[in-house]
C-alpha cells in the first residue's frame, strides 16, 4: 500500500489527513475491525459548500470567451472547462435530455460478473469464488440515505459523467463487513463523486490530488499544477473518456458543442426580442394634421394602453389600423440556429436524430437504422464503463481481500431486449433436434423460466390422456426403424427422414396434441396456433404427417410378418 502524504484536507478547521486518519481509526474510536477498515481506506475528501458555487453565468459566456475557456482547458484548466460543460448541461434542454438518455440506457443494461477462465476451459473454484465476492461487493453497497453517497448504479451514473465532460473522479468508501460465505472482508460501502476543485493535471499529464484548498470557482488555474500528489491506492476511480485522439484534456465530447451552445444562447435572446416586437399586432393611428399637441398626446396614450385595456377612445377623425403579427417565426435565422444546435447535439451524443426529432422524415426502415446506431453508441459507452470497473474497482476488491488481483473476473453489460418467446422456443427445439447438448441452467434462463430447485413442487410434462397415448404409441412403433432389415432399407430410410421432419417442423403440432384432452380441443388449439400460416403450408405438413404414419405402419406390418406365429 502506498503511503498517503500529510497534506491538508479541505474541511472546516483545516484538519490534516494524518489527524483525520488517527481520529477515525478503530484504535481511537473503539470500533471493532469488523466495523471499520484500515485507516488508509477511510474517507479523505469532505463535502464543502464552495464546490457548489460557479464563477460564470450564461450571459457572460460569449463565443469568444467560450473559445478562450476551451483553450485553457487544453492547457490543464479543468475547473473552468468543467464549469462550462456543467452550465451547458444545466441550460440546454436537448443536451441534458441526450446525456440523461444515454446514462439511463447504460445503467439499465444487464450488468453481470463472469469468473475468469482459460479459453474453452471451465473456471476454477477459486475463480468462481472471486467472482462471487465481486458480485457481492457490487450489489451489496450500503450508502447512507441522508448523505450524498451512491450505490452501484449511482456509481455508474457518476462515472458516465466523463463520457461528455472528459473526466470524472469518484471516491470509494470502504468498510469491514462480516459475511456468511466469505467471512470478514473489506468491501466498498458506497461511492461519492469528487468535484474538480479537488484534483488537477500534473506536468506529466496525469491526474493528482491538490495538496491544499482548491482555487475559488471561476478562477482560472492556468497551466498544470506541479504540487499535486499521487492518488492513494484503492481510494479513487478515475474515468477518462476521449472522443478523439489527442491529450485527454482536449478530447471531451462536449467541446464541439460549446460554440453551438453559445450561439444558441444569443439566438434565443434575439428570438425572444423578435417575438416581443412582432408577435403582437402593430397599432397604427392616423390623426389630422391640424391636431394640437394635447390631442396627439391623448392618442399616443390610448395606443400604449390598448394592448392591456383592449379598448380606446380617439378624437373624431382618427383612423386606427391593427396590423397582424408575424406568424412565420420558423423562417427566422434565429430559430434556424436553435434547430441546428439541437440537431448537432443529437448527432454527437446519440449518433442520430430520428429517435429525438422524427419530424416528417421518419419511416420504419429508417427508424430501425437510427435505433441500431443509437444502440451502438450505448453499447460503446457500456463497454468503456466496464473497462473502468474491470481495470480499477475489481482489482482493488481482490487485492484488499486476497492480496493479489489474480483470476480477476470480467464485468459485462448486455442490453435487455424484448424476447419473442415463441421464436426462442422454436430455436431451442431446433438445436435439440440437431443433437446439440444445451446446459440446463442456460435453457431455463433463455426461455425466462425459473430453474426448479431440489424438492420444489413442479407442474409440467405431457398428460397421458386423450390423443397423447396414441401419439406416444406411434412414436414407440417408429423406434425399431433405427436398425431395419436389408430388404426394407429404402422404406426405413424414408420413414426416418419423415420422422425427422415430423420432430422438427411438426414439433408444435405434436405439443398441441400431447397437451389436448380430446380431438376437438386439439383442433381448436391448432386453429389458433396456425391462424397466420398459409393453407398450403399447413396442408404440406399434414401430408408429411400422414406419410410418417403410413411409413411407420408399413414398417410395423413388415416387422409383425417376420415374427413367428403362435
Amino acid at each position: 500500500m502506498n503511503s498517503i502524504p500529510d497534506w491538508r484536507l479541505r474541511a472546516p478547521g483545516g484538519l490534516s489527513l494524518a489527524e483525520a486518519l488517527l481520529r477515525y481509526s478503530p484504535s481511537t474510536t473503539g470500533s471493532s475491525n469488523a466495523e471499520r477498515p484500515r485507516a488508509d481506506l477511510l474517507r479523505i475528501l469532505r463535502p464543502q459548500a464552495a464546490v457548489r458555487w460557479r464563477g460564470a453565468r450564461v450571459s457572460m459566456l460569449t463565443p469568444q470567451r467560450v473559445e478562450f475557456t476551451l483553450a485553457h482547458g487544453l492547457a490543464g484548466d479543468l475547473i473552468s472547462q468543467w464549469e462550462l460543460f456543467d452550465l451547458m448541461e444545466e441550460t440546454w434542454p436537448r443536451l441534458a435530455k441526450n446525456l440523461a438518455e444515454l446514462k439511463r440506457a447504460v445503467i439499465a443494461m444487464n450488468w453481470r460478473v463472469e469468473p475468469w477462465s482459460e479459453q474453452n476451459q471451465p473456471p476454477t473454484p477459486e475463480a468462481e469464488e472471486r467472482a462471487r465476492l465481486v458480485t457481492h461487493a457490487l450489489w451489496r453497497m450500503r450508502p447512507e440515505p441522508a448523505a450524498d453517497e451512491s450505490e452501484f448504479r449511482g456509481l455508474l451514473r457518476d462515472l458516465l459523467d466523463a463520457w461528455g465532460k472528459g473526466i470524472s473522479v469518484v471516491e470509494l468508501l470502504w468498510e469491514m463487513r462480516q459475511t456468511a460465505e466469505f467471512g470478514q472482508v473489506i468491501l466498498p460501502r458506497a461511492a461519492q463523486w469528487v468535484h474538480p476543485v479537488n484534483y488537477g493535471v500534473r506536468e506529466d499529464g496525469s491526474v493528482g490530488l491538490r495538496p491544499g484548498p482548491g482555487p475559488e470557482p471561476g478562477t482560472r488555474t492556468g497551466a498544470t499544477a506541479p504540487d499535486l500528489v499521487d492518488l492513494p491506492a484503492h481510494k479513487f476511480l478515475v474515468a477518462i473518456a476521449k472522443a478523439r485522439t489527442t491529450h485527454w484534456c482536449g478530447a471531451a465530447l462536449l467541446r464541439p458543442l460549446a460554440w453551438w451552445w453559445a450561439a444558441a444562447n444569443f439566438s434565443a435572446e434575439w428570438l425572444l426580442n423578435y417575438a416581443q416586437l412582432f408577435g403582437v399586432p402593430l397599432r397604427w393611428a392616423t390623426y389630422s394634421s391640424t391636431a394640437d399637441e394635447a390631442t396627439i398626446a391623448k392618442i399616443a396614450d390610448m395606443m400604449s394602453n390598448l394592448g392591456s385595456a383592449a379598448w380606446a377612445a380617439f378624437p373624431e377623425g382618427t383612423n386606427l389600423h391593427l396590423l397582424e403579427g408575424q406568424k412565420q417565426a420558423g423562417a427566422s435565422p434565429q430559430e434556424a440556429i436553435l434547430e441546428l444546435a439541437d440537431r448537432n447535439c443529437d448527432l454527437l451524443i446519440l449518433g442520430q436524430t430520428l429517435t429525438s426529432d422524427p419530424g416528417d422524415r421518419g419511416t420504419q426502415a429508417l427508424g430501425a437504422v437510427h435505433e441500431r446506431i443509437r444502440g451502438d453508441v450505448i453499447q460503446a459507452a457500456a463497454d468503456w464503463l466496464a473497462g473502468i470497473l474491470g481495470q480499477q474497482l475489481i482489482p482493488s476488491i481482490l487485492e484488499l481481500n486476497y492480496g493479489d488481483s489474480d483470476f480477476a473476473p470480467e464485468i459485462k453489460a448486455e442490453p435487455i431486449r424484448a424476447q419473442d418467446q415463441l421464436a426462442s422456443a422454436q430455436r431451442v427445439a431446433t438445436l435439440l433436434n440437431a443433437g446439440l447438448e444445451l446446459p440446463r441452467a442456460w435453457l431455463y434462463e433463455h426461455l425466462d423460466i425459473p430453474l426448479p430447485q431440489s424438492g420444489e413442487a413442479v407442474v409440467g410434462g405431457p398428460r397421458l390422456s386423450g390423443l397423447g397415448p396414441m401419439l406416444q404409441a406411434a412414436a414407440g412403433r417408429m423406434t425399431p426403424l433405427a436398425q431395419p432389415a436389408p430388404s426394407d432399407a429404402i422404406a426405413a430410410a424414408r420413414a426416418r427422414a419423415l420422422a425427422e421432419a415430423y420432430r422438427g417442423a411438426l414439433a408444435p403440432l405434436r405439443e398441441i396434441i400431447l397437451r389436448s384432452q380430446s380431438p376437438e380441443e386439439a383442433l381448436a388449439e391448432a386453429r389458433r396456433y396456425f391462424a397466420d400460416w398459409a393453407p398450403e403450408r399447413v396442408a404440406a405438413l399434414v401430408e408429411e404427417a400422414l406419410q410418417v404414419a403410413a411409413a411407420a405402419g408399413a414398417a410395423e406390418a413388415v416387422e409383425a410378418a417376420r415374427q413367428p406365429r403362435a
